[in-house]
């Protein structure tokens, strides 16, 4: 699992199985989490154990090397997949607000060809046109 607060799987981890190298590979904090669906007995292994045991077998080391190269390429594989769905919904939104948008402008557009003095509407009903005038409610500062 992740730790960006989002909960992924990354893989499933039998008996025999192994996860944490890539941090003691790479010397970095870890950047994922484990949880056990079952219980289970671990073995934990520190740094320097962890080389000593490489050294001693070359063939450990190739054949993590093989394994974590597969796990990487399945997880880039994994998040090429999620970033092309999400691909697609941005590309469903944005199509979404052209339409939006057209729309919008048309509605505009027919409105104001509908009533081609539509600007002076709003200058009428605040009673600047002076048809108007005797309308709104004097001020007393107001001669007339």
């Amino acid at each position: 699992m992740m730790n960006s607060g989002e909960d992924r799987i990354l893989r499933n981890v039998g008996p025999g199985g192994y996860f944490g190298e890539m941090a003691l590979l790479a010397n970095t904090p870890r950047n994922a989490s484990v949880r056990a669906l079952s219980n289970l007995t671990v073995m934990e292994i520190d740094k320097p154990t962890f080389i000593e045991m490489i050294r001693q077998n070359p063939k450990i080391a190739m054949s993590m090397f093989s394994t974590v190269v597969e796990w990487l390429r399945a997880n880039d594989q994994m998040a090429l997949s999620q970033l092309r769905d999400k691909q697609v919904l941005v590309e469903s939104a944005y199509k979404e607000l052209r339409y939006e948008e057209k729309r919008r402008s048309e509605f505009s557009t027919s409105v104001g060809a509908r009533n081609p003095d539509s600007t002076h509407d709003s200058i009428r009903f605040y009673g600047v046109d002076p048809r108007w005038q005797h309308d709104r409610p004097r001020l007393a500062d107001e001669s007339g």
